[in-house]
């Protein structure tokens, strides 16, 4: 958990949002860190920070696919195949997982379960009911943002400063190329020699009188 929340807060710096999912497996829990790009929720749905339904779309290697589903083989074999845009010698598949969560009250008689899915471009593999009141993830935020579901992140925070920074930097440059190059006007009665007029610091130059 210590190893993927360290990665989580790192996206939480960079992006806004970190997240850790939360795995029931084998009668154990296990905890995977999910790149925040692959989590979507709806934003006026989420506009409270509340969103009754997450997506997450995962590219998973097919034979992880057939590891987890050996009934489906079929339909995993014929799915579509992701393109990552980078060389893999690894055929992926996108498995699309949503929860949405339940809402009413059971003591009104409103109670609705909630739904959960997991399914790929041919073939769903789980559809089950889904009675918790909150996704199966870890959530960390580096600021909150004032509408929206996920947070802010530190780019968001010094990004008005650096392009103020910029800008003070660019008219320097400006500055410094415009009016760090000097030009004398040297009578030519003085007989000063040309090799004393350079770009070095603290020249020394000799002279006669007082």
């Amino acid at each position: 958990f210590y190893r993927c929340m360290v990665r989580a807060l790192l996206d939480s710096c960079t992006t806004g949002t970190g997240a850790v999912k939360v795995i029931e497996r084998d009668r154990s829990i296990e905890f995977e860190w999910t790149p925040r790009g692959q989590l979507f929720v709806d934003e006026v749905e989420g506009a409270y920070g509340r969103p009754r339904t997450l997506v997450q779309c995962q590219p998973t290697a097919k034979k992880k696919l057939l590891q987890m589903f050996p009934k489906e083989a079929s339909f995993i074999n014929s799915a579509s195949i992701v393109s990552t845009g980078i060389y893999t010698t690894v055929e992926m598949v996108e498995v699309v997982e949503t929860w949405t969560l339940p809402e009413g009250c059971e003591e009104e008689g409103t109670y609705k379960s909630g739904k959960h899915i997991v399914a790929i471009s041919n073939k769903t593999f789980v559809s089950e009911d889904w009675d918790s009141p909150s996704f199966p993830f870890v959530f960390c935020r580096w600021g909150q943002a004032p509408i929206g579901f996920w947070g802010t992140s530190i780019p968001d925070e010094v990004a008005p400063i650096q392009v103020e920074i910029n800008r003070i930097l660019k008219q320097v440059t400006e500055a410094m190329r415009l009016m760090t190059a000097p030009k004398f006007l040297i009578n030519k009665a003085a007989m000063l020699d040309s090799n004393h007029v350079n770009n070095k610091v603290g020249t020394g130059m000799l002279y006669a009188g007082t």
